[in-house]
């Protein structure tokens, strides 16, 4: 299962050819959902732009594809990852690690070109479908 984190969202709704190639053929052989908190930031982005067009789009994408909503345990592995975390001094955007925390617990790969950043979790993998 892959999870789409809120850059990859932004590179297909922008057209991006090869994230888009990179989902097609991971859309062949594997599940590919949205996680309610990247849900949330790529809406308030489109309506930020007041991108009425992208905003329909990206409804319709997310439903088909399917939004996962955080549970409680996903909160519970948040926390671990945090303490963690702070303990080896690093800090990261409390969205980050809740989105973390959801690909962990689902056992899905997260999809990102943050990967420096979400690099460093413990027990998250990550991959990212943006060529340079």
């Amino acid at each position: 299962m892959y999870f789409l984190d809120t850059n990859t969202i932004s590179y297909l709704l922008e057209g991006n050819t090869a994230v888009l190639q990179e989902y097609l053929l991971a859309r062949e052989t594997d599940v590919i959902r949205v996680p309610d908190i990247v849900y949330y930031e790529v809406y308030r982005g489109l309506l930020y732009r007041d991108s009425r067009k992208l905003m329909k789009a990206f409804t319709a994408f997310s439903e088909e594809l399917g939004i996962v909503s955080i549970s409680r345990s996903d909160f519970e592995k948040a926390a671990v990852i945090y303490a963690e975390l702070r303990k080896s001094g690093i800090t990261i955007d409390d969205d980050d690690i809740l989105i973390a925390a959801m690909a962990v617990n689902h056992d899905a790969i997260l999809v990102t070109h943050n990967t420096r950043h979400f690099s460093t979790i413990k027990d998250l993998r990550i991959e990212t479908w943006v060529t340079t």
